[in-house]
């Protein structure tokens, strides 16, 4: 083997080596992209949380629903799981507690929904909310367990600031 073939073969080498690295950056690469898009997408998905639960007059109990992580969706059903509890109101606003001075004391502020149980029976259902994400993509909802006995929420201090998990 003279040493012109002795060239040739360590560029053949050479180039056979980076031939290979290439394609290991690219593959890298594309896991990285396919990743990313994983995370985008994910972060689209707006993330609810009940942020405060007040009883009103009328045994209706009132749920603030915040969007933790403020991505914009629609949403198209809320609803309880049992026929016993109706959905009674459903509107964006906020709860304050008066005012300090000048100031107004707010407690929470987001989609307040209230329920409204039918009669003394004691009920144990989910709230459930139906809509879409930013990407068009349909996504559902739904709380802990909640339960009423004699139109009264029974179980509060367990449902809030507890997030709804996706079904």
């Amino acid at each position: 083997m003279s040493s012109s073939d002795k060239i040739q073969f360590s560029i053949a080498v050479v180039a056979g080596v980076a031939a290979i690295l290439t394609a290991i950056n690219i593959w890298v690469s594309n896991l990285n992209i396919q990743q990313q898009k994983k995370q985008w997408e994910f972060s689209l998905k707006p993330v609810f949380k009940i942020s405060y639960i007040q009883e009103f007059a009328g045994d209706k109990t009132g749920f603030v629903i915040e969007n933790s992580n403020h991505v914009y969706h629609e949403m198209k059903d809320i609803n309880f799981s049992l026929d016993g509890v109706k959905v009674d109101m459903v509107f964006d606003g906020i709860i304050d507690t008066g005012k300090v001075g000048e100031e107004r004391v707010v407690v929470a502020k987001g989609l307040i929904i209230t329920l409204l149980p039918g009669d003394d029976s004691y009920y144990e259902g989910y709230l459930q909310i139906v809509g879409k994400d930013s990407l068009g993509r349909e996504f559902k909802v739904k709380s802990n367990a909640i339960k009423f006995k004699e139109k009264e929420i029974i179980n509060d201090l367990e449902l809030s600031r507890t997030y709804l998990k996706n079904i």
